[in-house]
């Protein structure tokens, strides 16, 4: 009985401090022509290297967790001559691309365009029945 009283209360209180942490994976993509060695610095903690970033395409990951009475957190990272900071708050989402390319990491404030070429014939949509043409 008292292992049971027991476990009704350790049990809740360790499910309750395991929501009070923050992660959020960061993955490092590499856009330049060169490799680039990584290296994390996460909040309250020395750097981490991480390995090599290889040329045109290379991926490499890392989680970042944070005691949410740490919010914000930042996190810091270099790679090659590249750097910059994620700050972690309490509402980053989960996984956040960080992309370095020659001329620096891109943010948000970038526009990708993407040219596509598509071949349409002229066709009339029945909204009540099959496709006329």
């Amino acid at each position: 009985m008292k292992k049971l009283i027991a476990t009704g209360v350790i049990l809740p209180a360790l499910l309750l401090a395991a929501g009070c942490e923050k992660k959020v994976k960061l993955t490092f993509l590499n856009r330049s022509s060169e490799s680039l060695d990584l290296k994390v610095t996460p909040p309250g903690k020395g750097p981490v290297d991480m390995g090599t970033l290889i040329a045109n395409g290379g991926m490499l990951k890392y989680e970042v967790k944070v005691d949410e009475d740490d919010l914000p957190a930042p996190c810091f990272w270099k790679a090659g001559h590249h750097s910059g900071q994620v700050l972690v708050v309490k509402a980053s989402p989960k996984v956040i691309l960080v992309e370095i390319r020659a001329g620096g990491p891109a943010d948000k404030r970038d526009v990708i365009k993407k040219k596509t070429h598509v071949d349409v014939k002229d066709t009339l949509i029945d909204e009540k029945g099959p496709v006329v043409e």
